[in-house]
């Protein structure tokens, strides 16, 4: 029953997530420097603050070095360093402004959460890696009590263009045409605490993260435009497996699946196998 329902269109459970106003929710934050920020940092801005207030986290000099952030992007400012660039060229490089240059970066996002925070503890940017797997470390290893872990992308016609023009390499080594016409765009956070930090501030224990896995099958033949090349359903099962022999976690507890593959991507049929076997 499962398998079946894995990849049908619709089963009913779809949500439409209207747009909400970039400026409302950094009003109160007289930190933030809102007139000079891009659009990407006010997207950002706006998960981040509407995550922390509903931590409702007090930062004081005993845990102001325990409280930092890792964020993630795959593309980062587009619109920002586009148009920085341009007006270069037009204008001549005496036009370049030191106050748009830092949001043509990828940190200046998690940098604007670094003030907004007012937390010295362990922060970082990175691309094309999980944040949350990331901070699940720091927290482990001791670097960290707690981490607010998030990634952030805006929509630009550029990477519209690519989209619309992307390709993929199967397991065949044979490329094809797989556009996306329905891009998005946006920000999530999630806040992870030691489990003791958290019960010493009375915190509101949502879940358990027990562990993690990732693995990967390098396309060797031909690399496709974004670097999502085929994933095999052996890739994702070995993922799978892994997770749950480190989290000690049997199989017959699983009761929710959340999937990465689109209704239309060539995703779906590789989870199915996997998730099957």
């Amino acid at each position: 029953s499962f398998a079946k329902n894995y990849s049908q269109k619709d089963i009913g459970c779809r949500r439409h997530i209207d747009d909400g106003n970039l400026e409302k929710d950094l009003s109160n934050f007289s930190t933030v420097n809102q007139r000079r920020m891009d659009r990407l940092t006010k997207i950002t801005m706006m998960a981040a603050v509407d995550c922390l207030d509903k931590v409702q986290l007090s930062v004081d000099e005993s845990n102001i070095n325990d409280v930092g952030g890792i964020f993630c992007s795959s593309y980062g400012p587009i619109a920002s360093a586009r148009d920085f660039i341009h007006s270069g060229f037009k204008l001549g490089l005496n036009s370049a402004s030191p106050l748009i240059f830092p949001y043509t970066v990828i940190n200046s996002a998690p940098g604007a959460i670094a003030v907004l925070m007012k937390t010295r503890g362990f922060s970082t940017t990175v691309q094309g890696y999980n944040p949350i797997a990331y901070a699940f470390d720091v927290i482990r290893n001791k670097k960290a009590k707690a981490i607010l872990a998030g990634g952030f992308d805006e929509l630009s016609p550029e990477l519209e263009k690519a989209y619309l023009n992307r390709t993929i390499v199967d397991e065949n080594g044979t490329k094809k045409p797989s556009a996306i016409a329905n891009v998005s765009e946006g920000s999530a956070m999630l806040f992870l605490e030691e489990e003791e930090f958290a019960i010493g501030r009375k915190s509101e224990i949502l879940f358990k993260l027990c562990n993690y896995s990732v693995s990967s099958n390098l396309q060797y033949t031909e690399e496709s435009i974004d670097n999502f090349g085929f994933i095999s359903a052996e890739c994702i099962y070995k993922t799978m497996t892994s997770a749950l022999e480190r989290s000690e976690i049997e199989r017959s507890k699983i009761s929710l699946i959340i999937s990465l593959a689109r209704e239309d991507s060539h995703q779906i049929e590789s989870e199915k196998e996997a998730l099957k076997k």
